[in-house]
């Protein structure tokens, strides 16, 4: 640890800028700062789930018993996580086809992003999601059991916020001389900058050949090294609700305070390394570097973020519906959909009847910090600063850069886009909603930390760098939905469902309807509950995928023991609904919090 700590310089010498261009030069300072604050933060990581994991505040070990108790192995399971993927996998007679779907495509998806975000060819042991806890079981066949172990053992690393490294800001040294050395004139433009070797989009056609790359001693890139440093700090300092018949918490959590120190720390360098434009020179001239343009920052930062927004999705796993749950004891708020239904107005205006969603439970681990999307919103409001002169910079040149290749790449090059672009939607959505049931008293068990949490997240001065980040990434998020979709390139045996052009602000509407709770209390109706027939036709197309069904799971191993592949009689479940309280001046509270959200969205125009 002190080796990690001790790298600082006197702020009188950073201050000499030929000295500090001759260390960037000859000594690689950028990369050797970027690296020291990565090593630093490892230090103090853990992967969740894995035996001594520390627990999320308000959680016990009881709660994180039931909520692992509520998921059941099913083939219907693997197609929901493989919806996550972008592979949906039904056939025009609502069947799966997983024998003769899943192919080396899908399991090289799932070996990129092993291998991008932990190395070693993702080959980590151990371990289990903080989202359900264990290794789910095999099923019908062995593919469903290579997918469902293979998924539940990718789990993001974040940082424990009671580690001393946190909790005395050991992280500050690396941060302060990175704040001395991007004061020298340039310094900034040049830390925007990619070895030649690096595979950039516009060499190689394919958004997701711009990726975090595996770490490597030898790995000496500062922008690679700073995305890490974020992903790491992505959801850390968990938070799980303390239900109504739960007590209130013995002690108030103190890892908050650290966690926000970490934040704000890190949002504080984002203008720093965006204090450029795009005809400045570097004051570093090597053969080997080339300096990206704000737009192609961005995307390479976007990419980092979609690699992420893979692996803790495939975290998330649904469940049976209240009234088929396992063990009657699981109440709703473990439980989760596959999918969320539209309302019977959004179909009747051209939507589908239910639309792909993370199945996320009101007991689901979550966290108000995501610096990764909150470094691509500075990202994205700096490029939306800059007018698209000749077609080198601003918003259109950074969506042409989505745009679908003409080759055979197309269909990966969809699901890709249309899983970043949902996540822009769902993670920050995701801490909004739970910011928006602080406020409204829901998560008083879990103790006043959590007002004060939802104070700095949402007040000034730290609601710039938080929650109106997030706002910002729902707008733009809402802007690269209604770019997809424009011509051949997007027919339905291509899209699988993955295409929302002209549907972006009924999904986002949708999304902050469920995610707030106030569907049912709005008085809209379900479009599934409307229209059975008109479900299973969209259920055989793959728009979304099933629920899992009421069966017995001793019925599904006799038949593999019998070889027979016909399925078991199911009983057609239908997505469902919830909201965390039944009290109707709460609710209220949360639909006022709703409405003023949608009202800064369509009023407020100055970051986009």
């Amino acid at each position: 640890m002190l080796e990690q700590s001790s790298y600082t310089l006197a702020v009188q010498f950073l201050n000499r800028s030929s000295y500090v261009t001759q260390l960037v030069k000859e000594r690689n300072l950028q990369a050797t700062l970027s690296r020291c604050l990565l090593e630093t933060m490892r230090s103090a990581s853990f992967t969740p789930g894995k035996p001594g994991a520390p627990l999320p505040a308000g959680a016990s070990p009881d709660m994180m018993n039931d909520l692992n108790g509520s998921l059941t192995a099913s083939s219907s399971l693997t197609t929901a996580i493989l919806s996550l993927l972008g592979f949906h996998l039904m056939n025009d007679d609502g069947d799966e086809e997983m024998g003769n779907t899943i192919d080396e495509t899908l399991l090289l998806e799932i070996d990129t992003i092993f291998g991008g975000m932990f190395g070693n060819n993702g080959r980590r042991g151990g371990g289990d999601s903080r989202h359900h806890g264990r290794i789910l079981r095999s099923t019908r066949r062995n593919v469903h059991q290579s997918i469902l172990e293979r998924t539940s053992a990718l789990i993001p690393p974040t940082l424990n916020p009671a580690h001393t490294v946190l909790c005395y800001r050991r992280y500050s040294t690396p941060i302060s001389d990175m704040k001395c050395v991007l004061n020298v004139d340039g310094m900034a433009r040049y830390f925007a900058s990619l070895p030649i070797g690096h595979t950039n989009a516009q060499a190689s056609g394919g958004f997701d050949q711009l990726s975090l790359r595996p770490t490597r001693e030898d790995h000496t890139c500062a922008l690679d090294d700073w995305i890490e440093t974020l992903s790491l700090s992505q959801q850390m300092d968990g938070q799980m609700w303390r239900c109504f018949s739960q007590g209130h918490v013995e002690t108030e959590p103190k890892g908050w305070i650290a966690s926000f120190n970490l934040s704000i720390s890190l949002s504080s360098l984002f203008e720093r390394l965006l204090n450029w434009d795009d005809t400045d020179p570097s004051p570093v001239t090597k053969s080997n570097t080339r300096l990206l343009s704000c737009a192609e920052l961005t995307h390479y930062v976007l990419a980092g973020l979609g690699r992420w927004q893979r692996s803790e999705m495939l975290s998330y796993r649904p469940t049976h519906q209240p009234s088929l749950a396992a063990n009657p004891k699981f109440r709703a708020y473990a439980l989760a959909p596959a999918s969320l239904p539209f309302s019977t107005v959004a179909s009747t205006h051209g939507s589908a009847l239910a639309m792909t969603a993370l199945p996320l439970t009101q007991i689901a681990v979550w966290s108000f910090h995501l610096p990764l999307h909150r470094f691509v919103a500075a990202c994205v409001r700096e490029v939306s600063r800059r007018h698209d002169i000749s077609g080198s910079e601003g918003i259109q040149h950074l969506l042409s850069m989505f745009a679908l290749p003409s080759n055979d790449d197309a269909s990966s090059q969809l699901r890709t886009n249309a899983l970043l672009f949902r996540g822009l939607f769902e993670f920050p959505i995701n801490v909004l909603s739970k910011a928006a049931q602080i406020r409204a008293g829901i998560w008083r068990r879990n103790g006043r930390s959590m007002e004060d949490q939802g104070i700095n997240y949402a007040e000034p001065p730290f609601c710039r760098p938080l929650k109106d980040a997030d706002i910002l990434l729902l707008q733009f998020g809402l802007i690269c939905h209604s770019s997809q979709g424009n011509g051949s390139l997007f027919d339905d045996s291509m899209s699988r469902g993955l295409v929302y052009s002209g549907h972006g602000t009924l999904r986002l509407v949708n999304l902050l309807l469920h995610r707030f709770g106030v569907f049912d209390f709005l008085g809209f109706e379900k479009a599934p509950n409307s229209n059975v027939e008109r479900y299973k036709q969209e259920l055989g197309k793959g728009l979304y995928p099933p629920e899992l069904e009421e069966k017995k799971e001793e019925d599904e191993e006799d038949m593999e023991e019998e070889g027979d592949d016909e399925k078991p009689s199911t009983k057609l479940v239908l997505p469902w609904t919830y909201c965390p309280v039944t009290d109707p001046e709460m609710v209220l509270r949360l639909v006022d919090e709703l409405l003023h959200l949608i009202i800064i969205l369509i009023t407020v125009s100055t970051a986009i």
